[in-house]
């Protein structure tokens, strides 16, 4: 009776499910997908579009920690205090640098899902004349194999070209938060991917970490941090020595006591830390950018190859099916090797302390 009791319970709330929390969800998909399609509405992609200089300029004048530092710095402007003011202007450039690796980022992103809608529908295209052109054979000349595969070429196609769509609108949306842009004020995105920084960056990797060293804004922060510190500890306590009956003294001020930043010796450990991370990001960075150039230029080589088979001479429609597939697959990698060259470029030089 208690196991009957629990089976009909079971069909019960997976039909409630099925009938109730599906259809909810797909509405709530359908919603986001709107509101992510209603945002990319206010960014417009063009060849004459802002820069990255440009689009970095527009999000620091919305970033609520830029306007924080900015204040912090108008505040340490009245000290006397040289490294009190150096360190605040180091903030500045800190919250400057974080704020520009996330646009450049978001930007990196858009761009790269844009490409890869325009190369997906770019082989949709190519999918239809070939099925449109298997279509117009004569009767038994295309067989049911051939014409299933290409079915399933088109569907695997279109499939990708969905999710291309909508990580295209959900990179957008959030170029477009960073960028608060809006009817109003729309933008246009320039679509060529240029970093001037990245001409400026040295080829040599030992150069680029002694650059990366002197120049970010972290590791200034912490060298500053540091000579504060030391500074501190050479200052006389504020706190008096005990005096015993006889006058003299109990204990002498102990360093310990100090209040106010680190230690000199956890300001050093805290330094050195910071070396030993910018030094891996800058390696990282550098050997990420340069295998995605390699990779990139090995396989436009591929691809060249491709095309110019493609179009020489009379193909067979099973041989045209089987290279439009690897087509199709060569594009896609080629389009994911160009968005992690982008990506790659973006954190090379942020870790190198630029803006572009």
């Amino acid at each position: 009776m208690i196991g009957g009791t629990r089976s009909r319970l079971a069909t019960a709330t997976a039909s409630f499910v099925m009938v109730f929390l599906v259809p909810l969800a797909a509405h709530a998909q359908e919603a986001r997908s709107e509101e992510r399609a209603f945002l990319a509405r206010m960014i417009s992609y063009s060849r004459n579009g802002h820069t990255a200089g440009e689009l970095v300029s527009r999000a620091m004048e919305f970033d609520p920690a830029i306007a924080a530092a900015m204040r912090a710095t108008m505040d340490r402007s009245a000290t006397s205090n040289e490294l009190e003011k150096q360190r605040a202007a180091e903030i500045l450039r800190l919250a400057r640098l974080d704020s520009a690796r996330r646009v450049l980022l978001a930007w990196a992103e858009a761009i790269g899902a844009r490409r890869r809608l325009l190369t997906l529908q770019g082989v949709s295209a190519g999918d239809e004349k070939i099925f449109a052109a298997v279509k117009a054979l004569p009767a038994g000349r295309a067989s049911e194999e051939l014409i299933r595969e290409l079915e399933i070429e088109q569907g695997r196609v279109r499939a990708a070209r969905a999710l291309a769509e909508a990580a295209f609108n959900t990179a957008s949306s959030r170029l477009a938060a960073l960028l608060n842009a809006s009817i109003e004020a729309p933008v246009v995105v320039n679509t060529t991917f240029e970093l001037t920084a990245l001409l400026r960056i040295p080829s040599d990797v030992e150069a680029l970490v002694v650059q990366a060293a002197e120049a970010h804004a972290d590791l200034r922060i912490a060298r500053l941090d540091e000579q504060i510190a030391h500074a501190e500890l050479l200052r006389p306590s504020m706190q008096p020595a005990a005096v015993g009956r006889e006058g003299g003294l109990l204990s002498k001020p102990r360093r310990e006591d100090r209040v106010g930043g680190p230690h000199p010796v956890d300001a050093g450990y805290r330094r050195r830390y910071l070396e030993r991370m910018n030094r891996s990001d800058v390696e990282s960075a550098f050997a990420n950018f340069i295998a995605s150039q390699q990779a990139r230029k090995e396989l436009e080589r591929v691809l060249t190859d491709l095309r110019q088979h493609y179009g020489a001479g009379e193909l067979t429609e099973n041989q045209m099916v089987t290279q439009q597939r690897q087509r199709f697959d060569l594009e896609i990698q080629m389009e994911g090797i160009t968005a992690g060259l982008m990506r790659a470029g973006v954190e090379l030089i942020t870790a190198m302390g630029m803006e572009p």
